[in-house]
């Protein structure tokens, strides 16, 4: 339980005291949420569906503690070749994936690090790649292309 400090510098807390709960099965804390007894939880993808349907709760899209990344065995054939890998990586239906894995609640990452995070260049954002075909059909290498 966290209780409010009285005499905090800002004036009295909006929220007088907070109790986190742990909730180890996700669908027990949906039925908790339905029923009031929880006020706030983040929702995994595959059960965010009926909540966000339902008007009489307010909901938040926000940037996940985590990122999913599919990596390639670079050790083994075909993965052992990077033209390879970039052609899957350019071939892949990222939003496809977000579709049906996360139910359309996720967001194409562009790098393994959020947005947000200290360091990141938003700069790189603005970059797209142009792939261009030599005459002989051979992959050229990227150009960079400002945006």
């Amino acid at each position: 339980m966290l209780a409010a400090n009285e005499n905090y510098r800002l004036g009295p807390a909006a929220i007088k005291d907070v109790e986190l709960r742990y909730v180890s099965d996700a669908s027990s804390g949906v039925v908790a949420l339905e029923t009031g007894e929880i006020n706030f939880m983040s929702v995994p993808p595959v059960l965010a569906g009926p909540l966000v349907a339902n008007k009489k709760f307010a909901n938040q899209k926000t940037l996940p503690l985590y990122t999913a990344v599919i990596a390639m065995n670079t050790k083994v054939k075909p993965f052992d070749n990077k033209l390879v890998r970039q052609a899957f990586s350019m071939a892949a239906n990222k939003q496809g994936i977000c579709d049906i894995a996360y139910e359309g609640f996720c967001t194409v990452a562009k790098l393994q690090a959020y947005t947000n995070s200290f360091g990141v260049d938003l700069l790189l954002f603005q970059i797209s790649l142009t792939i261009l075909k030599r005459p002989r059909n051979c992959w050229q290498r990227p150009v960079i292309q400002m945006a």
